[in-house]
């Protein structure tokens, strides 16, 4: 958030600050010698800094495992590092499996994020659908995909843009009207799909067996034209066209 900490927090916490350390000052510190109060101040910020030190090494090493990758996960990324030629698109409908394809590997990704692409929503769209088709999410079941990764997607395109409402838990709803007119776009398009048909280069497919469900099944078993070029809890297809 561009002024959240200066106008939401810093201010009133800053005056209250201000307010309590002149009321304190009046009342005891003016009769103390000023070498003594460097020694109060001193042993206070120690204090306040040692407990935060122990807090945060408290909290990472009960967390550790929500900073670090699992072993597969390195192992399919330097797969691809090694094994595919720079640049080469891989697809995935999962937006921490985007993120991490962008991070890790030298591939680019066939799903982009709405926040950090210049791709306009309806591309993202379009994408987002060859993707929901490609590992089978059932047009019932596309909805909660699309709200789980509505920020990825999407960003800040649906969100509330009246005055100051970009620090308020306005959300990013998607109308009811949009999601029908996007789902029977989702159901008459892509009744008969083929990977012939993509208008946008896609050269493999990145599966996690672990996110079946919202995003989506196993792609060797939903449609044709893919080889299996990596297979350890990861599976990795390379698309023929």
């Amino acid at each position: 958030h561009p002024d959240h900490w200066y106008r939401a927090e810093f201010l009133p916490i800053g005056l209250a600050v201000m307010y309590i350390a002149h009321a304190f000052y009046e009342k005891y510190l003016q009769f103390v010698s000023i070498r003594k109060v460097e020694w109060i101040a001193a042993v206070f910020i120690l204090l306040l800094f040692g407990q935060e030190f122990y807090l945060q090494y408290k909290f990472s090493a009960a967390n550790a495992n929500m900073f670090s990758l699992p072993k597969e996960y390195i192992k399919s990324y330097e797969w691809l590092n090694q094994n595919t030629e720079k640049g080469s698109v891989v697809g995935s409908l999962s937006p921490v499996t985007n993120v991490e394809l962008s991070l890790y590997t030298h591939n680019k990704i066939f799903l982009p994020g709405g926040g950090n692409s210049l791709a306009p929503t309806d591309e993202i769209w379009e994408r987002l659908m060859v993707m929901a088709k490609v590992f089978g999410v059932p047009r019932e079941e596309l909805k909660g995909a699309v709200r789980n990764g509505n920020l990825y997607f999407f960003h800040d395109f649906y969100r509330d843009r009246s005055f100051d409402t970009y620090f308020k838990d306005s959300g990013r709803q998607i109308s009811e009207e949009e999601y029908a007119a996007k789902f029977n776009v989702y159901a008459k398009r892509f009744d008969n799909f083929r990977l012939a048909d993509v208008p946008y280069k896609l050269e493999y497919l990145y599966f996690n067996p672990k996110e079946v469900g919202t995003w989506g099944r196993d792609p060797e078993k939903l449609i044709n034209g893919l080889q299996k070029v990596y297979d350890d809890q990861i599976r990795i297809y390379k698309v023929s066209r």
